[in-house]
């Protein structure tokens, strides 16, 4: 037991190690990336959305992040504001599917690895 949970931990520093390594190799600060954990970046853009948004409208939206390698993206997403209608004739065949998207607004922005310098910053009311 005590093996496979050693081996578990080593695959999953090799794994973080990877990303990190990726956000070092073109960072030239002497502290090296400061955002390279998510939690850093998730931080950065929780302290902006306090500052936007009232505690009841952030209780509307998921975060939602995805790693770009050299920044993160970070944006707010509604709550199941997402659904699939199917309209079928009166066979019962599918004629259509529609998406469709309710409210929105929002924020979302780009957060560097290297320096945690914000961008892309786009907010909706």
């Amino acid at each position: 037991m005590l093996r496979r949970s050693t081996l578990l931990i080593f695959a999953f520093l090799a794994s973080l190690s990877s990303t990190i390594a990726y956000a070092q190799e073109n960072c030239a600060l002497p502290l090296g990336p400061l955002a390279s954990k998510r939690s850093v970046a998730l931080a950065i853009f929780n302290s902006i959305a306090d500052g936007l948004e009232t505690r009841n409208k952030r209780a509307k939206y998921v975060i939602k992040m995805q790693d770009n390698g050299g920044s993160w993206t970070i944006y707010e997403a509604l709550k199941g504001g997402y659904s699939y209608r199917q309209f079928t004739d009166k066979n019962g065949r599918q004629m259509e599917t529609v998406h469709v998207t309710a409210g929105g607004g929002g924020l979302g922005m780009s957060v560097d690895k290297c320096a945690a310098a914000v961008s892309d910053v786009f907010y909706q009311r």
